[in-house]
């Protein structure tokens, strides 16, 4: 059981990780929203496995508290975008290509 712990926990670290990688180099506002999400549910899961290793329960209202955050964030930014122009949504390389075609 545990090496399956320890197995999960490296692959949620490499999501992360590959999540932090489409952030900083997704060319779209969208996809550094989406890139942010993967990070919150990436950590959501490293938090469980901590917890679940540890056999406690005190991450329950962290856990609770943070994938709460990370959806009402990604809400929130979805939101903003939807508010502006199309123009503002895109990011700068679409915005020096003229947009998406």
């Amino acid at each position: 059981m545990t090496i399956f712990i320890y197995a999960c926990i490296a692959l949620s670290m490499i999501a992360t990780l590959l999540c932090l990688w489409r952030m900083a180099a997704g060319p779209t506002t969208l996809d550094r929203i989406l890139a942010f999400d993967g990070i919150v549910i990436a950590t959501v899961a490293m938090m469980v496995l901590f917890s679940i290793y540890w056999r406690t329960a005190q991450f329950i209202e962290l856990i609770v508290i943070i994938a709460s955050l990370g959806f009402l964030t990604t809400v929130a930014f979805y939101y903003f975008l939807s508010r502006q122009p199309p123009e503002a949504a895109l990011g700068r390389d679409e915005a020096r290509k003229g947009g998406r075609k």
